[in-house]
């Protein structure tokens, strides 16, 4: 969500000869299957041996109109590019796929004709409920499609069918906003952005109606046709990241179709989230502190954890590794690495190492977690043709992200609302560390700077105002998040008065498939919405620390 530079491979700092990245997106972590990925690649050498890169479309028939959208069946679960259902899935009879057709303009029936993809994986269960799960993925700009995987297996499709639909702009659908540039050693700079621009423009899109306020509506017309379609009645809402942030928005314009809502990680509309992000980093570092300090193991192993950190990053600006690794690139990681339970976990051992300069084996845990959690992708690197490896990484990145979706939406919501001046003042107002605060300023500065190429005009001012909305709400927040922290979900719940608001232990950015206990609170909630979900089994969650052999 908040550092732009990232979609564009900015190298803001240079990691013992590796291009290191900011990570600010929302839901970049918690994405990211290697399973799904190499899967992917595989598909690609097929087509790729076998056709060339170009797929044809598969045939397919229109449905029932609602206004000028209908939906477009598909025969295959193959869009415009390569998409593969899950092997043990079977097209038309576990799950199914199509298109909206739709205006990129809901108040032009003249202007642009795009697509919204989407599929429906059917209830595990010969009799499903009549509301199903609708699922929206954060980023923004994040493929819902692409990260498919974890829906197949998920505990909330016993009852329920589960719809993904890929937002505008993004993913399969069409026209993508994806403007990744692969070429080696290109630095980022904001050529990058003005030729992503150049590129939009060129296929005829609009950057300016790729926004909140026409993603809800684009739901809005899906949900509607399949209540004629596939007999729905209303809808569960499952938003996370920047999907919070569209389902508040659907709530309000639509409420008739919304059964209840479930909001994880929540990106509320009036919170200032570039004004607000040293406050962000600090608070999750603080919790990250504080959660090894009240554990006896991990504070017997490592002792006044907040002093040290600052010791390294102090120690890192006066000595940066190989010249060019600082303290600011440190904290940096820090905050991405915060996002990721996996990673949780061993941030003390690592900040240890750090101190002893022993930062090669650190890196091996920032980076990859524990070696039984993490997956080693070299290996499946190789084995590839390297002629043909960049176009699978490059196909890889278009799909998973798009930056220009990314960069449409956060540059017209969010930092037109707000300036680089405000974001000092806010800052220098907090009581956030000086280390901290000129680490995330940068990044503040950054992007006030490129979005000032992207938009003119700010979105309506309703896309930057507290929504007010009576339908069931669960709202929950890892306790570690950097990005979305538990106090904006607070925030959002004040405006929302039959809400229930949970903050897991040991969780960062994104809770939705990562534990037991979640998973039996969204159970119980959507069993029934109007009473509070017990949430009682987060007193037994814990951060199971990493204890280095060195320090226990």
């Amino acid at each position: 969500m908040i550092c732009i530079s990232t979609f564009f491979g900015r190298i803001l700092k240079t990691q013992r000869g590796i291009t290191s990245l900011n990570i600010y997106d929302m839901s970049n972590i918690r994405s990211f299957n290697m399973k799904r990925f190499f899967h992917f690649l595989l598909a690609l050498i097929v087509i790729a041996s076998l056709f060339g890169i170009h797929i044809n479309t598969p045939p397919v028939s229109h449905a029932q109109s609602v206004s000028s959208a209908s939906i477009e069946w598909l025969e295959k679960c193959q869009f415009d590019q390569v998409f593969l259902a899950p092997d043990i899935e079977t097209v038309g009879e576990t799950l199914i796929c199509g298109n909206l057709i739709t205006r990129e303009n809901p108040n032009d029936p003249q202007s642009l004709e795009i697509k919204i993809a989407f599929t429906i994986l059917f209830a595990q269960t010969p009799t499903p409920e009549a509301d199903p799960i609708v699922y929206l993925e954060g980023g923004p700009g994040g493929s819902a499609l692409f990260n498919l995987d974890p829906w197949v297996t998920s505990p909330l499709r016993a009852k329920r069918d589960i719809i993904l639909l890929d937002q505008r702009g993004t993913g399969y659908s069409q026209p993508t906003l994806s403007c990744y540039y692969y070429d080696e050693g290109y630095d980022g700079t904001q050529e990058a952005m003005r030729r992503c621009i150049a590129s939009i423009e060129a296929s005829g899109a609009d950057i300016g109606n790729y926004n909140t306020i026409n993603n809800a509506h684009d739901v809005m017309e899906l949900l509607t046709l399949l209540q004629s379609e596939q007999g729905y009645t209303t809808y569960n809402l499952l938003g996370i990241s920047y999907g919070t942030r569209l389902a508040l928005a659907v709530m309000r314009d639509y409420p008739q179709l919304v059964r209840s809502a479930i909001l994880d990680s929540v990106y509320p509309q009036a919170v200032d989230a570039y004004g607000e992000l040293a406050i962000n980093a600090q608070s999750a570092l603080d919790a990250l502190f504080d959660a090894c300090e009240r554990d006896a193991e991990c504070n017997s192993a490592y002792p006044n954890l907040e002093q040290v950190f600052y010791e390294v990053v102090e120690e890192l600006n006066a000595d940066p590794i190989e010249g060019a690794y600082d303290g600011s690139a440190f904290i940096d990681d820090m905050f991405s690495a915060l996002y990721d339970v996996n990673l949780v976990k061993v941030l003390p051992a690592v900040i240890y190492l750090y101190q002893r300069g022993d930062w090669e084996e650190a890196d091996e845990y920032f980076y990859n977690g524990l070696p039984e959690e993490s997956s080693d992708y070299a290996d499946y690197y190789d084995a590839y043709d390297p002629d043909l490896t960049d176009l699978y990484f490059t196909a890889f990145d278009q799909l998973s992200d798009s930056e220009g979706m990314f960069m449409a939406l956060e540059c017209q919501e969010e930092a037109y609302f707000s300036s680089y001046d405000e974001a000092v003042r806010i800052t220098e107002n907090s009581d956030i560390d000086p280390l901290v605060a000129d680490s995330q300023l940068l990044s503040a500065e950054i992007t006030y700077q490129d979005c000032a190429l992207w938009v003119d005009t700010p979105a309506p001012p309703i896309a930057n105002e507290r929504i007010y909305s009576d339908v069931p709400t669960l709202l929950v927040s890892g306790e570690f998040d950097p990005i979305t922290p538990p106090r904006w979900a607070a925030f959002a719940a004040e405006t929302l008065p039959n809400s229930y608001n949970f903050v897991f232990p040991s969780f960062g950015h994104g809770l939705t498939d990562g534990h037991p206990c979640i998973i039996s609170v969204f159970e119980a909630f959507l069993a029934d919405p109007t009473s509070e979900p017990d949430a009682s089994c987060r007193a037994e969650m814990r951060t199971e620390w990493f204890i280095h052999p060195d320090f226990g």
